[in-house]
């Protein structure tokens, strides 16, 4: 199978994964809003046999309800950010936004791991041109590898800041060689126009983001 082909997959499985871990959140939301209206139902039934209604209750409820509503909505927002990430195949990218969205599509792993996810971003506005869906493959396959290598109870910090015209992500939290760069990561890196190493002690893998990235420009700076 080419490389092209092996990207291609790469990109599907990542959609699938991403898809995967946002609908098994959805689907909690679904659980404890059911829960909730079996309460309300319950709530109901003892009215109607002529009871009283515990107004305190009856608030605790909706405001379960209302954190759930607020949950699942967000997790919809946050697929349908991730989803027209593929709408333009080349243009400025808000890194700040791209971070911070990355950074809640991995935190399922994160929990499913027994892993602390932390994410810095700088005060200010961040931003490189380029193709934001190849961006967003790169930094998720990075820190998913990054959560899968760290020690269950640990940390792992994903650290955005300006260098140069560009950019630098640090991820925290694997031991020295633990992620490799090879398979759809080298080949990312390679369209990306983007270099990963280790530095510091050894636990720090930066991933250096250039100002363009590879390909034909975009007349499109949004």
């Amino acid at each position: 199978m080419t490389a092209g082909r092996d990207l291609k997959r790469a990109g599907l499985s990542f959609f699938g994964d991403v898809t995967a871990g946002i609908t098994h959140d959805i689907r909690n939301s679904l659980a404890i809003l059911k829960e909730i209206s079996g309460l309300l139902s319950d709530l109901g039934d003892a009215a109607g046999e002529g009871g009283t209604l515990d107004a305190e209750r009856v608030k605790s409820i909706a405001g379960r309800l209302d954190v759930q509503v607020n949950r699942a909505n967000a997790t919809v927002g946050l697929l349908n950010r991730f989803a027209h990430s593929v709408d333009v195949p080349r243009r400025r990218i808000d890194l700040r936004e791209t971070v911070a969205m990355v950074g809640d599509l991995a935190k399922s792993k994160a929990v499913r791991k027994r892993v602390s996810l932390e994410v810095v971003l700088p005060e200010h506005g961040l931003g490189v041109e380029g193709d934001p869906f190849l961006l967003e493959h790169v930094i998720f396959l990075l820190l998913g590898m990054t959560i899968e290598s760290a020690e269950r109870g640990g940390t792992v910090t994903l650290a955005l800041s300006p260098a140069g015209p560009g950019a630098t992500i640090c991820f925290e939290g694997a031991g020295r060689g633990k992620v490799r760069m090879e398979g759809a990561v080298s080949h990312l890196l390679t369209l990306t126009g983007c270099t990963a190493e280790y530095e510091g002690r050894g636990d720090t893998l930066v991933l250096e983001l250039p100002g363009r990235m590879p390909g034909k420009e975009s007349t499109d700076h949004g």
